[in-house]
């Protein structure tokens, strides 16, 4: 992407001028410590990217402007004239993740991406749904909804995942997935343990066989490196403001183009553009798209995502050698992760809940409790916005109050 040409596209950050330019290279080192300064100063220590994350002053303050700019001037007549912005923010997007054959429809979240797809896929009667005990619960919902509906089957693989290799996992997935199987759901990061799933492999059995692939990408964009062109799923489903450090309240939807018609068009079947008839929905929060384009030029200038990959994967290694052998990780060192380390205590008398809620009413540092069957875990997100002397203060916190 040329960043200046973008710069220029978008009236409301040309505002900011060439502040914000400077291109970082994958071979260049990161000044971690100037990052952070770049995000807001806040009493509250974010420790929970898992579930949103923090926008920088450059997206806050572009934010405030396009909303400013929307409640002066006649709302419909103003975003008509933005369109073609519109368009350079999902060129940017496809490019991020070097999406080259798939089409992009923004949503207001990953759920509401994933949702038109698992009811608006076409898949033929009889054929089942394959989902995963580690998928959201939300998918998992809607997917058995479906199946109940259509009267079609439901398989649900369950496995510890902790004790699974790669090539263990692809085998469980390839022996479950058969001409029989119509959709196959993918996790790329599970939300409770932070594995990064082998999904290539997967995606690839997957189609081999003639299912269509959904790849549930929440916690991914922005997070771990990805090319969706070597993935190669069919469907794609993110969430922007966890990882990419966008505006709450922005997702997308990522189609393969030779899969467009595997989709019915829900909605509005009178809009000009056949894809588009998954983002009208009447009037809505238009200004959070138009965050994006901060989003991207930030992250675009800052950031590598191989150079992030690997600084969250660091921050999250640095909190496993502090918290030491009290506690056991729902992904083992040895495994794939990247910026969400999920833990319990080995101690059974460590009430994992009463520590979150204390973390945060006590001491305001924001974690995220999680479960999976019987167990609770503490998950940590880390994110750019953090350094090693955010992880003492949690891991010393956490020693106080335990």
């Amino acid at each position: 992407m040329d960043r200046r040409k973008f710069m220029g596209t978008l009236p409301i950050l040309s505002l900011l001028g060439d502040k914000m330019m400077e291109t970082i290279s994958f071979d260049k080192e990161v000044d971690w410590i100037k990052v952070k300064s770049l995000f807001p100063k806040s009493d509250v220590l974010n420790l929970n990217s898992g579930s949103a994350g923090v926008m920088p002053n450059l997206v806050e303050q572009s934010l405030i402007d396009v909303l400013t700019e929307l409640n002066r001037r006649p709302v419909y007549k103003v975003w008509g004239g933005w369109k073609e912005q519109v368009l350079e923010i999902k060129r940017g997007l496809l490019e991020y993740i070097n999406a080259d054959n798939h089409s992009i429809a923004l949503s207001r979240n990953a759920t509401e991406s994933l949702k038109q797809v698992i009811y608006q896929s076409r898949i033929e009667a009889g054929k089942s749904i394959l989902i995963a005990d580690w998928d959201y619960p939300n998918v998992c919902h809607d997917c058995k909804y479906r199946c109940e509906k259509e009267n079609r089957p439901i398989q649900i693989l369950s496995e510890n995942l902790s004790t699974l290799e790669d090539t263990e996992l692809v085998k469980v997935y390839e022996n479950a997935i058969t001409e029989r199987t119509g959709l196959v759901v993918l996790t790329h990061i599970t939300h409770r343990e932070g594995r990064i799933m082998p999904v290539k492999q997967i995606i690839k059995i997957a189609k081999e066989k003639g299912c269509l692939v959904l790849l549930d990408g929440a916690q991914s964009y922005g997070h771990i490196h990805i090319s969706l062109s070597d993935l190669n799923p069919d469907f794609f489903a993110t969430s922007f403001h966890k990882w990419f450090n966008s505006p709450l309240g922005c997702g997308g939807l990522f189609v393969k183009n030779d899969k467009r018609s595997s989709l019915q068009h829900p909605y509005f079947p009178e809009s000009e553009d056949a894809f588009e008839q998954f983002e009208n929905i009447g009037t809505s929060a238009y200004y959070q798209w138009l965050g994006l384009a901060a989003s991207l030029v930030f992250n675009n200038n800052h950031l590598h995502s191989k150079q992030k990959q690997k600084r969250l994967r660091f921050l999250s290694d640095y909190l496993r050698n502090k918290l030491g052998d009290d506690v056991l990780f729902s992904v083992p060192d040895t495994g794939q992760y990247a910026g969400i380390s999920s833990f319990t205590f080995r101690s059974s008398n460590t009430k994992e809940g009463l520590l979150v809620n204390s973390l945060y009413n006590d001491f305001k540092i924001n974690t995220k409790l999680v479960k999976r069957k019987d167990a609770s875990y503490i998950r940590v997100s880390t994110n750019v916005f953090l350094e090693e002397s955010d992880i003492d203060k949690f891991v010393d916190t956490l020693g106080i109050i335990k």
